[in-house]
């Protein structure tokens, strides 16, 4: 069907035709008439089928500049969210309205002062959400809510968000559901918040003909190989699908040392870089693109030849959302799965609704796969060592894994004494209450040594709990001190022992078990007492403990 007969602005229309667009697809001409009489819809097509203009034609024909937020668009990702407001820009150039785009991952003020002049809203709901908690955008006056990938939305946990902004419009507005599929928690929301909503169910966009499914089973190890080969031989830019954000961290970095132009794509990379990637690999900068599931539902490329699964998708709706990318506009294009013996299961759910053809197994060189850090955009890679290595005893591992993972990278001091030397690192370290020696496995590689001031001190009858006995001044039980039993909370012996002062001649006070045990008596007057000259002998009984964090 002709645009003409859609009964758009002429503004539109010109815009339009300067595009190259002439003929309207299936979806956009069952939608765009429904739209501008004022039904609510539920459209449900691919990636790829021309949604966004669907629902864009009519919401630009209808909202005037100057009137606050009247359109609420919101979007799974941050992708798909700039990728809509980048088409909508371009379709309604003429229409001189303001459209914002708020997402997570940016800065927060420059969105506010957009927000006070914003005709056409498209947002995250999680960044939109600060927003009405902040008060900073009104939702009052929204006529048209579309909800762009609503699938996708509900199965990243947005269900409650899109409860709460849904909340805050007005009850007679307009309401856009667009989805690829129509799970039963879209279902569910369709019921509660569309009023009689149009259900309109287009075909496959993607031509089957034009679109060649294949898969290759591989060993784990010769996987990456795999890869590079295929890569190799194939020509045009390709995206690689990972599961996990580590993965794909692993596999570009892997790329990139086999002389692919690779970059990284998913939720942990800030959104600057994200985007950057995304307009290098467009303008064709980039060969290869790898990229978590995220990808699948918001970039719009031209050009794709191949989509590689990397690894299996969770299910047959992942699947066609990352095959979605290729055989565009008209092109040819392949995916291939690289298939283990891990994702078996997987994979047969998958090919019980596609069709995808087993290939024979090429040869090609075996490669080394390099293990690399996830980055998470919070700063450099940590740092690992080997197991074996005496600079990462099971001590720091533990430590490590009570810290979350981090370890410091600023260099061990170490502290020379008259025994040698001594590590200053702080550190938990699990208590023995053995003897001297303490060769517990949490402690150090070396053994501890019981260290003291006094080197004519003996040692300790009950060793303390920090690995280092504390000196007595004299043998037998009765040398005026108390010790500290191995259950006591207090960490040594807190009564003062005997000096070598002149006024250790006198009579020493009994001692009741320690220093909370002693009777109270009345307040001492130590004004007239002269006081006794100090003694340059050294302190005995100071107990050294090691600083712990």
């Amino acid at each position: 069907m002709s645009f003409h007969k859609l009964g758009l602005d002429k503004k539109l229309l010109d815009e339009i035709h300067q595009m190259g667009f002439l003929e309207a697809t299936p979806i956009q001409s069952s939608c765009i008439p429904l739209i501008l009489q004022g039904h609510d819809i539920i459209g449900q097509s691919l990636t790829g089928s021309g949604k966004t203009a669907a629902f864009g034609l009519p919401i630009l024909h209808k909202v005037v500049s100057g009137n606050g937020v009247q359109s609420l668009i919101l979007a799974p990702t941050r992708e798909l969210a700039q990728q809509v407001r980048e088409h909508l820009n371009t379709i309604g150039k003429k229409m001189k309205l303001e459209i914002v785009c708020v997402y997570g991952g940016v800065g927060i003020d420059r969105q506010i002062k957009s927000l006070r002049r914003a005709d056409i809203v498209v947002a995250t709901p999680g960044r939109l959400l600060d927003h009405l908690q902040r008060k900073t955008v009104d939702l009052k006056k929204v006529k048209f809510l579309v909800l762009d990938e609503a699938d996708r939305m509900l199965d990243m946990g947005f269900s409650k968000d899109i409860e709460k902004i849904l909340s805050q419009t007005p009850k007679d507005r307009q309401t856009i559901l667009f989805s690829a599929t129509f799970p039963p928690l879209a279902r569910k929301l369709a019921q509660k918040y569309l009023s009689n909503p149009k259900h309109i169910k287009e075909k496959e966009h993607v031509d089957t003909s034009l679109l060649s499914h294949k898969f290759y089973s591989v060993d784990r190890e010769r996987k990456f190989s795999l890869l590079v080969h295929l890569l190799n031989s194939a020509r045009g830019n390709a995206i690689v699908f990972c599961r996990t954000k580590r993965e794909v961290d692993k596999i570009a970095k892997n790329l990139r040392k086999q002389n692919f132009d690779s970059m990284a794509i998913h939720g942990d990379i800030p959104q600057n870089k994200r985007q950057k990637a995304v307009e290098m690999f467009r303008d064709g900068q980039l060969d290869v693109l790898v990229a978590t599931d995220v990808a699948a539902r918001g970039i719009d490329i031209k050009g794709i030849s191949h989509v590689y699964n990397y690894d299996v998708p969770e299910d047959a709706e992942d699947y066609t959302h990352r095959v979605g990318r290729t055989a565009r506009a008209g092109m040819k294009g392949e995916a291939i799965t690289i298939l283990t013996r891990k994702d078996e299961e997987k994979f047969w759910h998958i090919s019980d609704k596609i069709e995808i053809l087993s290939e024979r197994l090429p040869d090609f060189e075996q490669i080394r796969l390099i293990s690399t850090e996830h980055y998470t955009g919070r700063g450099p890679p940590r740092r690992r060592f080997n197991s074996t290595s005496p600079r990462n005893s099971f001590s720091d591992q533990k430590r490590g894994a009570r810290s979350g993972g981090r370890r410091s990278s600023a260099p061990r001091r170490r502290k020379e004494t008259g025994d040698g030397f001594r590590d200053q690192v702080s550190t938990y370290k699990k208590r023995s209450y053995g003897g001297e020696s303490n060769n517990d496995s949490f402690g150090d590689s070396a053994p501890r040594r019981s260290y003291s001031r006094s080197p004519s001190s003996g040692p300790s009858r009950w060793p303390s709990r920090s690995g280092f006995s504390k000196p007595r001044s004299g043998s037998g039980p009765r040398s005026g001190g108390a010790r500290s039993s191995p259950g006591s909370p207090f960490k040594g012996s807190f009564s003062k022992p005997k000096s070598s002062s002149p006024r250790s001649s006198s009579k020493p006070k009994p001692s009741f078990g320690g220093r909370d045990s002693r009777k109270p008596g009345p307040p001492k007057d130590r004004s007239a007492r002269p006081r006794a000259p100090r003694s340059s002998a050294p302190k005995t009984g100071k107990k050294f403990y090691e600083k712990r964090r």
